[in-house]
């Protein structure tokens, strides 16, 4: 997918998401044992608990306690932006309709429905 490797001057950036491109790339010079990933949501749900995941799977001790990694929301809107309001039903779709090929490949490449990321009801 050229574009999704081609600057294209403007500030859209629809090509972050394309994490089975990318993946797929990796796969083909590391081990799939020696990728780690992560869901944001998991992450900002249990932050705790995702940084414990990183430290074992690097195999280093567990530091998450004795640092108290903090728990919280991350990737949240800028203040500046929040006054716009929620995203429209309509823009939803698009995202969706857009990204929907992209996360089924990515859901079947780590063997993990969770990565089709259903839309919100």
């Amino acid at each position: 997918m050229h574009c999704a490797y081609t600057p294209t001057g403007h500030e859209v950036r629809l090509h972050v998401g394309l994490y089975a491109l990318y993946l797929k790339e990796w796969i083909n010079i590391f081990a799939r044992d020696q990728i780690l990933v992560l869901q944001l949501e998991d992450y900002s749900a249990h932050s705790q608990r995702a940084m414990s995941t990183v430290y074992k799977f690097l195999k280093l001790r567990d530091l998450s306690d004795e640092y108290g990694i903090k728990s919280g929301r991350a990737n949240t809107r800028k203040k500046k932006t929040q006054h716009v309001g929620q995203m429209l039903n309509k823009t939803r779709e698009l995202l969706d309709t857009f990204y929907s090929p992209f996360n089924k490949a990515l859901a079947e490449l780590m063997n993990e429905p969770r990565f089709l990321w259903q839309p919100l009801t």
